[in-house]
């Protein structure tokens, strides 16, 4: 993966951040905390300021991929970063399964086509 220039990580970072705090609002809320929350909702609304900064400065070219990686690799710690991305190692065991599954009936298929035959 190519190296985030300082715009990108800039905007990564925040990204991540306010994936973690929407996050920890969410289960303040579902607590009753209301306290929390409102300390969490100041934190976001900090850290979304500084995201729309980043997001409007010029200094730098800002590409998407690199970036959109990184808060999906980062974003992982949060439930809405789960929520939105998955996890990487269930997928992949996910994946393996069904290959394995899709495997077993086509050899199961195959056997059955030879003893027709």
């Amino acid at each position: 993966m190519a190296e985030l220039n300082p715009r990108e990580m800039r905007i990564a970072e925040e990204t991540v951040s306010a994936i973690d705090f929407m996050s920890r609002m969410i289960g303040a809320i579902e607590d009753g905390n209301w306290r929390y929350a409102a300390d969490k909702l100041g934190q976001l609304d900090r850290t979304l300021e500084t995201l729309s900064k980043q997001l409007a400065r010029k200094d730098y070219q800002a590409a998407g991929p690199g970036v959109a990686a990184y808060v999906a690799r980062e974003s992982q710690h949060y439930r809405i970063g789960r929520a939105l991305y998955g996890r990487p190692a269930e997928d992949a065991k996910r994946r393996r399964d069904l290959f394995g599954e899709i495997d077993s009936l086509m050899h199961g298929q195959a056997e059955g086509r030879a003893a027709r035959d």
